[in-house]
């Protein structure tokens, strides 16, 4: 790709498009801090941390242009005119690219230039003129590149943060066929160079998107895994990343659901022991056994701040694990049975309550990526059905 300066590139020299990348480099995916920096997984929750705001939703799409069904922009043109606040502008990068690589590559870019308005694209030069902005100006030159078979300027090895910028790029342009031989290369050197950790935080979500549109299932199970059983938060940070907003609505539900079923469950153990609680080892012991397990919940539910009054959905504050590994480590008051001063009785929450808790974690599971349909897929799907009407 040579370039006349700094700020002009020809991807194709006898091209007839002119196409313009405003502000390139806008921050991408910004994890933002939490207002109060909760504890880890594995400590005990404080009464704080319970009542912590939840991350804000981010439901607009990062660079996009809002769509009808058709594929097509619902604005008048084809311009992405959306910048963010406040940002320092970089200087525009121009690029002079063929309009059918683009056309034949980008369903985005094909419903862009042969649109009902695709004319009005066209100067008095006779070229097509088309502007975007806030994208990496290195990522936004490799999908250029790779349209136009350019591939001795593609890189063969990716970072993981330029791997979700290209995952991010190619999505937004329905470009998924153009990356499936070299998508695969990217993929395993990022994943020597930036393992998955067992964190939620903003790698685990960078994965999830280079996931979900390279179709990787075992990455986006295990990422997905991750947020449901990890996140603190009521919502789960996007960052703009685009991922389909059923995924995220999963997500948030499995998290919400599992901590109330393991609530739930406390519940109807304290509502046991509360009743006829009747011992396995003899009716005589029925009423103490109860008594003691009940007060024992009771003192670690209170403790922990989920007795009086009981958290709600979503319940900011809370993961599954940090929830589980809290119950589960509730004490047990130590008694023995009557008449044997050396033998501790059986009935304790290590007994009754803990094994439900951990029944409960270990059913959590990650995302299936064949249960959710991508605008790829659909898009196939429609041209197969018209073909078969003509």
């Amino acid at each position: 790709m040579a370039s006349n300066d700094g700020n002009f590139f020809f991807i194709d020299r006898t091209g007839d498009v002119l196409l313009t990348l405003n502000n390139p480099g806008a921050p991408f995916a910004a994890w933002q801090p939490r207002d109060e920096d909760s504890s880890s997984d594995d400590t005990v929750q404080s009464g704080a941390d319970n009542d912590m705001l939840a991350e804000e939703s981010h439901s607009v799409r990062r660079n996009g242009t809002s769509q009808d069904e058709s594929g097509a922009d619902s604005e008048s043109n084809n311009a992405d005119t959306r910048l963010p606040q406040g940002s320092p502008q970089s200087a525009p990068k121009v690029y002079l690219v063929s309009s059918r690589h683009l056309i034949n590559a980008s369903a985005k870019f094909r419903s862009e230039l042969t649109g009902s308005w695709s004319e009005s694209l066209r100067d008095e030069d006779g070229m097509y003129h088309l502007t975007t902005c806030d994208w990496d100006a290195d990522a936004f030159a490799i999908l250029l590149n790779i349209y136009h078979l350019q591939y001795r300027q593609v890189p063969r090895e990716l970072g993981l943060e330029m791997l979700a910028k290209m995952a991010v790029l190619v999505d937004y342009y329905r470009c998924w066929e153009a990356f499936d031989l070299i998508a695969p290369l990217w993929v395993q050197a990022a994943i020597t160079a930036s393992p998955l950790s067992e964190k939620y935080e903003r790698d685990t979500m960078l994965w999830m998107v280079v996931s979900w549109v390279f179709k990787l299932p075992e990455k986006f199970q295990e990422t997905t895994s991750i947020v449901i059983n990890r996140n603190e938060e009521s919502d789960v940070r996007d960052m703009e990343l685009g991922i389909p907003p059923p995924i995220l609505d999963e997500l948030r539900t499995r998290r919400a659901q599992t901590i109330k079923k393991a609530l739930e469950t406390c519940h109807q153990c304290m509502n046991e022991w509360a009743d006829d609680y009747h011992c396995a080892k003899g009716v005589r012991n029925s009423f103490a056994c109860g008594s003691i397990l009940l007060g024992a919940l009771m003192k670690g539910l209170h403790r922990l701040k989920l007795l009086s009054p009981p958290p709600s959905a979503p319940f900011p504050g809370w993961s599954i694990v940090s929830i589980c590994q809290n119950l589960a480590q509730i004490p047990s008051a130590t008694w023995y049975d009557r008449g044997n001063s050396s033998r501790r009785h059986d009935c304790t929450l290590e007994n009754t309550l803990h094994p439900k808790i951990a029944l409960i974690l270990s059913q959590v599971k990650g995302l299936i990526l064949e249960d959710f349909r991508d605008r790829g897929e659909e898009e196939v799907d429609q041209v197969t059905r018209a073909v078969g009407a003509l």
